[in-house]
């Protein structure tokens, strides 16, 4: 929030800003790197926020699943036209601008630009880039990517979803041999995408060649009718994402083209010989961008969290600290301290760490390729482990800054349940968060056994040479060198007692490698865990001992720094002090510490959310107003429920449903007599509650009312005799917990694929939305683009195309030409349908 910014703001926290001990506006520029761009970002913020468009959306938290995802569709597209039409390229551009305009109101069209596109360009042939990417970039084909099956998720190996190569017709048939083989969680499969690049066992020859990557046309690019032999549709509501269309996909023996498998790698000639690639994790590229990319939602994620409770523990006060005293503000008391301030410097940690681990993805992907594989497996081992360890601790934060908000914090008012339901997902969807931290242990494994054969490792794992014998140098004054050797300390010595474990159970107790690991997984998940931690803490220290900041922004940066390994320390005590490292004196300074600095935060604690620069639009929240004034957004949130447009919402609806049931059933003369006293007395109830709405204009005259109160008696006396064998007739069973995974008969799939066939999104293949959204913004294919012909109208058609295309380069004709020039497309590819 800029400076200059001028309003009415609430006293307590315009006092906290004025204490604060450093430039505001300085360290956001260090977080954002640069006044230039911080200035950019506020511009696009701007710009989305004042959208017309984006502002006559109905709030997100009034809305029913339908209208989430047909007003998230609504959004993403008209941004996507904007960005479009606004020339943003710049990558930032796009996700400032996108951030703005919707806020963790998960896009169904995403995963187009998150996975396809980046799989398409990373995996695809020079041959596919040509022939597909022009069609993708342009929307005209809307794609998303599609792992997870019903019954297999991050064991990618264990996908059954089977693509098996006919030499005969040069054509691959994907199929789902069985219920738990269908595609299950892929977001935006549901309703919105008519492509997606789908994960298969390669079958060629009468062998399997393991999980490879094809491209699978879903839905006619006219009609947007789902092509015969697939089965598609939205999996019902979740717990959140419920903008999201997240679908499943049963394939039943669908036939692609050859060129279809993408091949920049691995390859199946015409005649079925495979050609495998020069290394097989080349293909988790998509997977290991999006897994860095959580680090950075987590950072985000946290930092909204930390700057609505940090701002509303500034302006709520309560309980007197001393009888007749003032309420304080309950950030005041230690204990809100003690819940939030570490939470605000790990989001200031995960930032740092998250720009340092997007640098080393763009450095790998670059050596990747140039044909340098060195470091991929270093990259993943990094990827997953902080994509597992930053979520887990993002999704437990803003939680506890819910709870740390009292009853205001469940309300959706507060801006923080949406942020949860949004972020929560992270530590399950690509790559289950456990498993991620076993795959990261199986690369500090095979590090480790270099150490025992005597090497020195470069890097990050160079700590694991590390000698513990030795003890900590910590002193009072907790330098940041010596907690980054406490913390290299731990996570070696770990590794160390997991990988000695691994051995003891193979040659002493005979087991073999697979029950050894299995035997020992959670102790490798606390070494995996120690690791990211480490990485986390260096990756923080880094940034304050490296940089050029002024003396000001570094102090409270060091604190901050401080703050989050000493937590830390606390946090994991005894792995810092099992062998001895930390004496006791040591954890007493390092407890000493920790109170130190939270005094010491608090003083600049709304001034470093301030800094993370969220504007109100964005955090939706009434809690965290930059101004503060929190109860009248509260009282005026609350006005604004749709339940309060009319003061008997709904009523009429239910005594006319009520009545017609009684009125139009055929039950026997008993049970009609009873629920039909019933359906009075809930009517003549509902008239005596709200009396002077029904006389206000004189329809119930005075004797009529009096009858009305009379029956109202009569009815609680006729009902008394049946009241107890009206609630027996409720009849809830155990099924009461409507649960698919927990049902009794252990029938787990089946309960969900009908649970996800019945969702209202599935009712129709083609929703309205299509119509109205998604049709208008895709340019018109006017052919089936499976045809792997080259001398085909669709070849045709793209070679008019590129020809027009280079004309207009040529010429430099203006955007008005261009239009005409484009107009006339539809009848130049009738031309070449129609050479006559």
């Amino acid at each position: 929030m800029a400076a200059s910014k001028k309003m009415n703001v609430n006293p307590d926290l315009a006092k906290e800003r004025s204490k604060a001990t450093f430039d505001v506006e300085q360290l956001t520029y260090a977080l954002y790197l640069g006044k230039e761009r911080t200035e950019r970002k506020r511009y696009l913020e701007d710009l989305a926020v004042n959208d017309p468009v984006i502002k006559e959306c109905k709030p997100w938290a009034f809305c029913s699943r339908e209208e989430q995802y047909e007003m998230a569709l609504k959004k993403h597209i008209h941004i996507a036209k904007q960005i479009k039409l606004l020339g943003f390229t710049d990558e930032w551009d796009q996700y400032f601008y996108t951030e703005a305009a919707a806020c963790h109101e998960n896009s169904p069209i995403g995963l187009h630009s998150s996975m396809f596109l980046p799989t398409l360009r990373k995996q695809a042939s020079e041959d596919q880039k040509k022939k597909f990417l022009p069609l993708a970039e342009n929307m005209t084909i809307i794609g998303t990517y599609a792992q997870t099956e019903l019954g297999h998720g991050t064991f990618i190996r264990g996908l059954e979803t089977t693509a098996t190569y006919d030499s005969k017709t040069q054509e691959f048939i994907l199929h789902s041999p069985s219920l738990t083989s269908m595609k299950y969680w892929p977001g935006n499969l549901g309703k919105t995408v008519n492509f997606c690049i789908i994960m298969a066992q390669l079958y060629t020859k009468g062998k399997c060649h393991g999980i490879h990557t094809f491209l699978l046309p879903l839905r006619n690019l006219q009609t947007h009718q789902s092509l015969p032999g697939i089965e598609l549709g939205d999996i019902g509501p979740k717990f959140g994402y419920g903008t999201n269309d997240n679908g499943y996909l049963r394939l039943n023996n669908v036939r692609i083209p050859r060129d279809y498998m993408l091949m920049r790698y691995s390859k199946v000639l015409e005649d079925g010989t495979y050609v495998k690639p020069p290394n097989s994790r080349l293909s988790y590229g998509s997977m290991t961008l999006i897994r860095a990319a959580i680090v950075g939602d987590s950072s985000r994620g946290l930092a909204q969290a930390c700057t609505i409770s940090i701002r509303y523990s500034a302006v709520r006060r309560q309980t007197e600290v001393y009888p007749g005293g003032p309420e304080a503000q309950i950030m005041d008391y230690q204990t809100q301290q003690y819940k939030l301030f570490p939470l605000l410097a790990t989001a200031y940690a995960f930032h740092f760490t998250a720009q340092m681990v997007y640098g080393i993805y763009l450095q790998v992907t670059s050596q990747i390729e140039e044909g340098n594989l060195d470091q991929i497996g270093e990259l993943h081992a990094l990827s997953a482990g902080l994509k597992a360890f930053t979520s887990w601790e993002c999704s437990l934060g803003i939680e506890v800054c819910r709870m740390a908000c009292g009853g205001h914090g469940y309300s959706h008012a507060s801006g923080l349940p949406k942020i949860y339901v949004d972020l929560t997902p992270g530590c399950t969807y690509e790559g289950e968060n456990t498993v991620m931290m076993l795959q990261t242990a199986r690369y500090l494994m095979k590090c480790f056994a270099k150490v025992e054969n005597g090497e020195k490792l470069p890097g990050f794992v160079s700590y694991l040479n590390t000698d513990l014998s030795a003890k900590s140098c910590m002193k009072s004054d907790v330098a940041l060198d010596c907690l980054v050797q406490a913390y290299e300390h731990r996570a070696a010595r770990l590794v160390q007692v997991a990988a000695r474990n691994i051995k003891r159970l193979v040659v002493e107790e005979g087991q073999s490698q697979q029950q050894a690991w299995n035997n020992t997984a959670q102790q490798l998940v606390w070494a995996s865990r120690a690791h990211c931690h480490t990485y986390v803490v260096k990756a923080f220290v880094a940034m304050v001992t490296e940089s050029n900041l002024d003396d000001q922004v570094l102090n409270v940066l060091t604190s901050l720094c401080k703050l989050y390994a000493v937590h830390g320390v606390m946090e994991h005590l005894g792995e810092f002090i099992q062998d001895g490292y930390l004496s006791t004196s040591q954890v007493e300074a390092v407890t000493g510490k920790l109170m130190a600095l939270m005094k010491e935060i608090r003083h600049n604690a709304v001034a470093l959310v301030d800094a993370f620069d969220y504007p109100d639009a964005l955090l939706s929240s009434c809690l965290g107003r930059y101004d503060g004034n929190v109860y009248q957004a509260l009282y005026d949130y609350a006005k604004s429920s749709p339940l309060n447009q009319k003061d008997a919402h709904c009523h009429t609806y239910v005594v006319k449903a009520f009545v017609a049931m009684v009125t139009e059933s055929n039950l026997d003369d008993q049970v009609l007599n009873v629920l039909t006293s019933l359906c009075k007395l809930y009517a003549v109830h509902g008239v005596m509650e709200h009396l002077g709405e029904f006389i206000q204009d004189g329809y119930l005259s005075t004797s009529q009312v009096e009858a009305v109160t009379g029956k109202l008696m009569a009815l609680m006396k006729e009902i008394r005799h049946n009241a107890v064998a009206l609630v027996d007739a409720f009849d809830y069973p155990d099924a009461l917990l409507s649960s698919c995974l927990g049902r009794y008969d252990g029938n787990v799939y089946q309960a969900l694929y009908d649970y996800a066939k019945s969702s209202p999104l599935n009712q129709k293949d083609v929703l309205d939305s299509y119509e109205k959204y998604l049709k208008p913004m895709r340019e018109q294919l006017p052919v089936d683009i499976s045809e792997s012909s080259t001398d085909t109208p669709f070849h045709r058609y793209i070679g008019t195309m590129q020809q027009l295309n280079n004309l207009c380069v040529e010429l430099w004709v203006s955007k008005v030409k261009q239009d005409i020039i484009y107009a006339f497309i539809p009848n130049l590819f009738h031309c070449c349908k129609n050479p006559t």
